[in-house]
């Protein structure tokens, strides 16, 4: 199964509160980010798609998305991270 859009936005939602209520969540997705979405939602990030969840010095949790491409590797801040899965979704979608 593929991620649509409202699934990644709603995910993300429930992944940042989550993390602010639940320490055991916490935990879970600075050790492996991963896992932590897959127990959100079921499903496992694309194979382009690599999560870091770092805590910083003020106890505020850092989230950094790596989307590989072929031709470079960039870090997304959150803005960023949102539009290109809304684009990356929406090309999911279409394609047969």
């Amino acid at each position: 199964m593929e991620w649509t859009i409202e699934e990644a936005l709603e995910t993300y939602e429930v992944f940042k509160w989550r993390v602010a209520e639940d320490p055991a969540f916490r935990a879970l997705a600075i050790a492996n980010p991963e896992a932590a979405v897959k127990e959100l939602s079921g499903l496992n990030l694309p194979d382009q798609v690599e999560l870091r969840v770092q805590e910083g010095d003020t106890g505020e949790l850092e989230l950094s998305i790596l989307v590989v491409s072929p031709m470079a590797e960039q870090v997304y801040t959150e803005a960023e991270l949102l539009e290109a899965a809304r684009r990356a979704i929406s090309a999911t979608a279409v394609r047969p």
